[in-house]
């Protein structure tokens, strides 16, 4: 989970930047380089609701940003 604070457009940005970094990665495992992605489901707090409807909201994100191929960020 990350938790960023201000604007809602330039934290999506941000959630972007990190999952392209995640991808130029390459991790060695047994001598074989390992790609990595990372899939996010992207919510902004508005202030309306509590934590747990915010997890749940993000976690159904997750998933559909697995579905629609990995590597991606779902978001409202």
């Amino acid at each position: 989970m990350l938790i960023l604070e201000g604007n809602n457009e330039a934290n999506l940005q941000q959630a972007n930047r990190l999952r392209e970094a995640v991808e130029s990665l390459s991790v060695k495992y047994q001598e074989q380089a390992i790609s990595i992605t990372l899939s996010v489901g992207y919510v902004h707090d508005d202030g309306r609701n509590d934590l747990s409807s915010l997890l749940k909201q993000a976690d159904k994100y997750l998933y559909n940003a697995k579905e629609q191929g990995r590597n991606r960020i779902v978001s409202e």
